[in-house]
């Protein structure tokens, strides 16, 4: 569809702070192909005061505020320590947090449980111990745990899971009801072990059932691998939306994905990977793959999922024509053939513009120059182009119904300050930001204000009653039907606070 529209910045692709909860049921990541990812930092070491340096796993987590960060694992010294997503510690010599695992025995991996619940496998005792992380969690004693939060491994020798459980690898955590603790299933890898008698057998993935009394489950034998694909060993595993990344760390070192209602491996796979690869994990929309190595530098690697997968015009980038694109196939409108269920949910709807814009983007609604916040640009955009038809999202249109009307006011409204600085410093955001902007900025000019806040007013008085005919804040102060009188109050503050 044809739009007159402002010239567009073209941004690259970057992520704010998110809140992610609920994603991970959007099948976001089913929609990506492995080979979609890049690297986009290569840290050749962690800065820890652990001189060996034997990374074993690797988990996402983010905390209450969206933060986020990785911890590492090590089992030659038995700790856990917190980076940011870029790799980055403290300083130069040590990490954000360390945490000394006291009686535990070859840690080889670790998974996030949400909260600040985290769960880590022993190969050498074959335990699976659960436990809590806190900003000041210095160290977790494994004998001080509930007996509950250590569950020890049960196979059968067809299974090649031996009593002494030698070869185990990496864990995942799926929580099968978010009320319980019983339904908690545990994902677990096994490497190909090499020996006599119980320690000898092959490579497998294994599902642990909480409900079920501990015991493992065999889940593949790895029979039904695809041409192409090279699994000669299992490092780690993690668990995104129905499927099982698989990390091999010999012969082609790579990731692989396993559906698991499919019972089948995907064709494609991730070559990126650094020797002597053991941790794996992934952010629960699968926008980011970390990946850690054992011993051998580079320590850490994180990936992103190249943008050219929304970039529906071709142009190299991502930006306000491609959400115009995207709102025009939830809407139904004539578009060029693309593939633009970026969730892979079999329908293309808000999901998918959701995804688009708070992921890829890494923007909120209300940011029509894409820049990263939500501020007085903005708002003046929309208050420029109210009532323009044929409009996109960088003429102010926010909803994809092509024209700049009271919802897309009241997104930036609603927005008004998220991002940039206050994202950062924890500042007030939405109503209470916007009437600090006008106090701020029209000090000892209530009546330029008065000027500048009419028209908003007139649109927001014109929604309510329908008359078109209000155009200045005592008529609109006057007329009853009007809902919100955000404006009103923001005037009053300003009339209260300075003198005129």
């Amino acid at each position: 569809m044809f739009r007159s529209r402002v010239a567009k910045p073209c941004v690259s692709l970057r992520v704010r702070i998110l809140r992610l909860e609920g994603l991970e049921d959007r099948r976001l990541l089913a929609a990506f192909d492995l080979g979609d990812y890049e690297r986009i930092n290569n840290v050749q070491q962690l800065a820890t005061s652990i001189v060996d340096r034997d990374w074993s796993g690797v988990a996402y987590y983010q905390d209450s505020a969206g933060d986020e960060f990785i911890f590492a694992i090590s089992n030659d010294v038995e700790r856990i320590e917190k980076y940011a997503l870029d790799g980055s510690g403290a300083d130069g010599s040590n990490s954000l947090q360390q945490v000394a695992l006291v009686n535990f025995d070859d840690t080889e991996g670790i998974t996030w449980m949400g909260g600040d619940h985290f769960a880590v496998i022993e190969e050498g005792s074959g335990d699976i111990s659960i436990f809590t992380i806190t900003s000041s969690t210095t160290s977790i004693d494994k004998m001080s745990l509930a007996s509950s939060d250590v569950i020890e491994l049960t196979g059968t020798d067809s299974q090649n899971l031996p009593d002494n459980d030698h070869g185990l690898e990496g864990l995942t955590f799926v929580d099968g009801d978010p009320e319980t603790t019983s339904d908690d299933i545990f994902y677990i890898v096994k490497e190909e072990t090499t020996g006599s008698g119980a320690t000898e057998g092959k490579m497998g993935v294994y599902k642990v059932e909480r409900s079920n009394g501990n015991t493992t489950e065999f889940l593949t034998d790895f029979s039904g691998v695809p041409a192409g694909v090279d699994i000669e060993d299992l490092a780690d595993i993690h668990y995104a939306n129905g499927s099982l990344f698989l990390l091999s760390e010999k012969g082609d070192e790579e990731v692989v994905r396993y559906d698991i209602a499919d019972e089948a491996f995907d064709s494609g796979v991730f070559t990126d990977v650094q020797g002597d690869a053991e941790g794996l994990s992934l952010r629960p929309d699968g926008f980011e793959m970390f990946v850690v190595a054992d011993n051998n530098p580079p320590d850490y690697r994180r990936h992103r999922l190249v943008d050219d997968i929304a970039d529906f015009d071709g142009d190299g980038g991502l930006d306000a024509d491609d959400i115009d694109l995207l709102y025009d196939e939830v809407f139904g409108r004539m578009n060029p053939p693309n593939n633009y269920d970026l969730t892979n949910d079999g329908t293309v709807d808000q999901v998918d513009v959701d995804f688009l814009v708070l992921t890829m983007l890494g923007t909120y609604y209300g940011d029509h120059d894409l820049d990263g916040d939500v501020d007085i640009d903005d708002l003046n955009t929309v208050r420029n182009n109210f009532g323009m038809p044929n409009a996109g999202w960088a003429d102010g249109d926010f909803d994809g119904d092509e024209t700049v009307d009271i919802d897309d006011l009241n997104t930036v409204r609603n927005n008004f300050g998220a991002g940039g600085e206050s994202a950062m410093m924890g500042r007030p955001t939405g109503d209470e930001a916007l009437t600090q902007y006008f106090i701020v900025e029209y000090a000892g000019r209530a009546d330029d204000f008065a000027a500048y806040i009419a028209p908003l007013v007139a649109a927001e008085t014109d929604q309510y009653d329908g008359s078109g005919t209000t155009t200045t804040l005592v008529d609109a102060a006057a007329t009853t039907s009007v809902d919100d009188d955000l404006w009103f109050e923001i005037l009053e503050s300003i009339q209260s606070s300075v003198t005129v």
